[in-house]
């Protein structure tokens, strides 16, 4: 009561929001009280970045009051409803994802169990808990090799309480008819890759294109496609025809090579002159009206003497 808005000598101690955070009664009660609070969460920054931390309550050389951040007691947030499985510690929310309470950096004995980013996804906390309360995860996209390739695969719970790819069972290997070009034993086809025994391989599936037998015999018999190998896509997502080549025991694309074209002629489907002069006007379908007329203009008739029949069917034939 003694805070005197228009008067400067009156007591200035207020307390309203701090860095966009509401401060509640029990917040302040608890500040008057004893000097501090418990963790608060959800403070916004000067460039809107979120972050908890405990207040206290200071008093200057003057007496003068002031609040304060405290960072140093800060209580970890954690996940509700799920424990390490590990050591059935508390999971705790890090700066980079996830981590056991009982996790010391500086201690290799301690529990190891933390989770930021599986193959460049980075685990939200739903997954986490469907992870740890049923031992697997639905199928997450968007995984990335090592090598680049993107993936898409289901999470599970190994019995050491590691995280690792629930990938179903790998097919057995399929005899195939292509002959390894380095030792000439049949490739075998597996789940990614043509193999052989000596340690020969390669990728079956180039650009989203699944390499048929025939295209992998021609490989490796010539060096390369006499043809252009059609429907494969860029990592930007554009299609593109071109031939291949096989070069060093790798298959790599041959832009240089333009390809055999197939130009289909129309000519083909058409009769040549002497299936055009074997051909009666019987089997040309010609109805006899009009050949009835064409027998009169021979005779010498006038054209008025044609049959109206036989000017139908020519209109019929060949139109006006």
């Amino acid at each position: 009561m003694n805070y005197k808005g228009d008067e400067p000598g009156s007591c200035r101690f207020s307390v309203g929001q701090i860095a966009g955070k509401t401060i509640t009664a029990a917040n302040l009660k608890q500040l008057l009280n004893d000097k501090k609070t418990e963790t608060i969460r959800g403070f916004k920054s000067k460039s809107g970045k979120r972050f908890d931390a405990c207040l206290v309550l200071k008093e200057d050389e003057n007496k003068k009051l002031s609040v304060q951040f405290d960072f140093d007691h800060v209580e970890p947030k954690t996940v509700k409803d799920v424990v390490c499985p590990k050591c059935g510690g508390k999971i705790q929310v890090a700066p980079f994802g996830f981590v056991c309470e009982n996790n010391r950096r500086d201690d290799p004995e301690s529990c190891r169990f933390m989770v930021g980013k599986v193959a460049s996804v980075k685990i939200k906390e739903s997954v986490l808990k469907e992870l740890l309360t049923k031992k697997k995860t639905e199928v997450i996209s968007g995984f990335v090799s090592k090598t680049g390739m993107k993936f898409d695969a289901p999470l599970k719970l190994t019995e050491d309480g590691d995280i690792a790819f629930d990938f179903p069972e790998k097919p057995k290997p399929i005899e195939t008819n292509v002959l390894c070009p380095k030792c000439g034993r049949p490739l075998k086809k597996t789940q990614w890759k043509y193999e052989c025994e000596c340690g020969f391989n390669v990728w079956h599936t180039v650009a989203k294109v699944e390499l048929s037998e025939e295209i992998l015999t021609e490989l490796f018999t010539t060096g390369k496609t006499k043809k252009k190998v059609t429907g494969f896509t860029s990592k930007a997502g554009n299609v593109f025809d071109t031939c291949l080549k096989f070069e060093n025991d790798q298959i790599s694309f041959d832009f240089d090579n333009p390809g055999e074209e197939e130009v289909q002629s129309k000519a083909d489907d058409a009769p040549d002159e002497t299936t055009m002069n074997n051909t009666t006007m019987d089997e040309m379908g010609i109805p006899e009206e009009f050949l009835a007329g064409l027998d009169m203009a021979a005779e010498g008739a006038q054209a008025d003497d044609v049959s109206e029949a036989a000017l139908a069917a020519a209109h019929e034939l060949f139109g006006e």
